[in-house]
């Protein structure tokens, strides 16, 4: 029986699921299933399923609120066979957006794809070589107060063929996408406009249509800007703002200001990943140089010639980044180093604090105690090791 499961699984591309609702262990028939699958994320949506199983002698088909499918039927007393997730309708962006924050999906596209008349002969196959019922399509259909959907389902399927003419072409969606991805302010909002001109009317109501054509451009945006390089929480987050700003959006002025703003935004935190991720290459590259030529006199006119960047901001980004400026990052090198010295070295005082390249001696002895606390004899005194201790001492 798994075995016919397994392949109907793969030629229909639907998930099909065992589940004991009394253990609540679920196992997948045929490609592995991804964790991401509503059923099973949510307890919530098996409970429901299994509600309508137990007291419906025909196989179950529960649509949910954004037009997503998922069916069941009983294998055994406590054993049930569920389906899902199925799409038999165009589904908006809209519709994704709001399937996969229900489920908390965070890689948001559209479940598998069957016609109605197609879902019907699976259910009805599957309830044969199950129980060897045979169901006709009505039944089902009026078990599950669906025969209005039977139309529906005939209505879409001839819509697929110009559906072209009423949405808006993959190319204009894709250039859209590259310039939020490369963070091009000047050019996202030109494209999107031209994108949603040519978008098929997603509503009868006016503002309804423009709401929704706000919240298909913040989604296209989120999707963008995490491919540019976006952190994928700061994107999501984003998007949940603008999606919530625009749902109690009245006007369409409004409507269309949000969206103009959030593709800004989206873009702007595309900018603001590279330019932190080039800072921080400014400040590790800064740090190496430290590290390479401490012992030597380090100026940052030198430090950012050697680097290609201005004074200021190689100063600016590494305070912003290190909390501390670059003299004083420099300063705790050699302080680190001089301890090292004082504790596996034989060398002198002044030969420490000439080769840190301090002004002197005691220069070296009033800086080393402001961030030790001690002076450096105190210091080698305390730390040196017997190993490093000259015969002199002994």
């Amino acid at each position: 029986m798994e075995y016919l499961y397994t392949k109907i699984s793969i030629m229909t591309n639907i998930k099909i699921f065992g589940w004991d609702c009394e253990t609540d262990e679920i196992s997948c028939y045929g490609v592995l299933a991804e964790q991401s699958n509503p059923l099973i994320l949510s307890e919530e949506l098996r409970e429901l399923l299994k509600n309508r199983i137990m007291n419906q002698k025909t196989p179950v088909i529960y649509q949910d609120e954004n037009k997503v499918i998922f069916c069941g039927m009983r294998e055994k007393m406590t054993k049930m066979l569920l389906l899902g997730p199925i799409c038999i309708e165009d589904m908006s962006y809209v519709e994704i957006h709001r399937y996969c924050k229900a489920y908390q999906i965070e890689n948001e596209q559209c479940p598998p794809k069957l016609k109605l008349q197609n879902l019907l002969a699976l259910l009805e196959l599957l309830s044969y070589i199950k129980i060897e019922e045979k169901y006709e399509d009505e039944e089902i259909l009026d078990a599950n107060g669906l025969i209005e959907k039977q139309e529906i389902g005939l209505e879409a399927d001839v819509r697929i063929d110009t559906e072209d003419i009423y949405h808006h072409t993959y190319q204009e969606e894709v250039k859209t996408m590259d310039y939020i991805r490369e963070g091009n302010l000047e050019e996202v909002v030109g494209a999107v406009e031209l994108l949603a001109s040519t978008a098929g009317k997603l509503s009868e109501n006016e503002i309804r249509n423009e709401r929704n054509l706000g919240i298909c451009s913040i989604t296209l945006a989120t999707r963008a800007a995490i491919e540019g390089g976006a952190a994928p929480a700061k994107a999501y987050k984003l998007s949940d703002l603008y999606i919530n700003k625009i749902d109690q959006c009245k006007r369409m002025t409004e409507i269309f200001e949000y969206r103009k703003r959030s593709l800004y935004d989206f873009a702007k935190l595309v900018v603001e990943e590279r330019e932190k991720r080039a800072n921080s290459r400014y400040t590790e590259q800064c740090k190496e140089y430290i590290r390479k030529y401490y012992h030597q006199k380090i100026c940052i006119p030198d430090i950012a010639e050697a680097l290609g960047v201005s004074e200021s901001h190689l100063s600016r980004i590494f305070k912003k980044e290190t909390g501390e400026s670059i003299q004083k990052y420099s300063m705790h090198m050699r302080i680190e180093r001089a301890e090292n010295l004082l504790k596996y070295s034989e060398a002198s005082l002044t030969e420490i604090s000439e080769y840190l390249c301090f002004s002197s001696q005691s220069h070296f002895g009033k800086v080393f105690k402001v961030y030790k606390n001690m002076t450096p004899k105190q210091y080698r005194d305390y730390y040196k090791s017997p190993e490093f201790v000259s015969r002199e001492e002994i």
